[in-house]
């Protein structure tokens, strides 16, 4: 029985990092800021989406292989980049307006959320962001980590 219970749990565990996620983001007074969606996604990550509190499109985040997502509006029009690797949010003209980093208060906590899966981010904005790239950059820290615990049986390597 103990066999059978590991291979019920591989196979389960394959198709629990490829299921659909749905996330609602709140607002300090409780209110609801934006709903973040990744469908299911068989053998890629499929294009993530960013609804209004009302269930309307606001944009899309789009992965690239190791690279980063893009940031696309309600219509699918690309309006800016989130590269992974320097945590960097540019508009088209490669402009960078705002860039994320990892929140850690020394090594230790910097090693903890290594090992335990938990991160923290700040946000630094250079300027202010019209919408819908405000909530389209919020949600980025969102699709790295839902992307990262699809692939967290790989180590998470293959953002």
């Amino acid at each position: 029985m103990n066999g059978a219970r590991k291979v019920f749990r591989a196979l389960n565990q394959g198709t629990q990092n490829n299921a659909e996620r749905r996330l609602t983001i709140m607002r300090p007074d409780g209110m609801p800021l934006f709903t973040f969606y990744k469908p299911y996604g068989f053998a890629h990550t499929p294009k993530m989406q960013i609804l209004s509190p009302h269930n309307q499109p606001l944009g899309y985040l789009r992965k690239r292989a190791l690279r980063g997502w893009e940031l696309l509006d309600a219509y699918d029009r690309q309006i800016g980049y989130y590269e992974l690797l320097g945590g960097r949010v540019k508009d088209n003209a490669e402009n960078e307006l705002a860039l994320f980093r990892r929140a850690s208060e020394g090594f230790g906590d910097l090693l903890a959320q290594a090992f335990t899966g938990s991160d923290r981010y700040v946000l630094r904005q250079h300027v202010q962001l019209p919408e819908p790239f405000k909530t389209l950059t919020l949600a980025c820290p969102l699709a790295f980590d839902t992307a990262v615990s699809q692939n967290r049986s790989l180590g998470g390597f293959l953002t």
